[in-house]
């Protein structure tokens, strides 16, 4: 009698646990694909900032050269 009444609980844990590792595969996968989508967006996010550092350039060149004719 008592070892079923200890065979429940240790069932109902060993059933609580086994779910758990479905759940943590999926959230692996979820972070790994935010991951992928952050490294994308930083990979634009550092060639927006190239090319307008490369614009400032050439504004900054224009300006000089106007000032130097004055």
């Amino acid at each position: 009698m008592k070892k079923s009444i200890l065979l429940l609980p240790i069932l109902g844990l060993m059933l609580s646990c086994s779910e758990g590792t479905e759940k943590t595969e999926e959230k692996i996968e979820l972070s790994k694909e935010k991951i992928e989508a952050i490294e994308q967006s930083n990979q634009k996010l550092d060639e927006v900032l190239d090319s307008s550092k490369a614009k400032i350039d050439t504004l900054q060149n224009q300006v000089e050269n106007l000032l130097n004719e004055l």
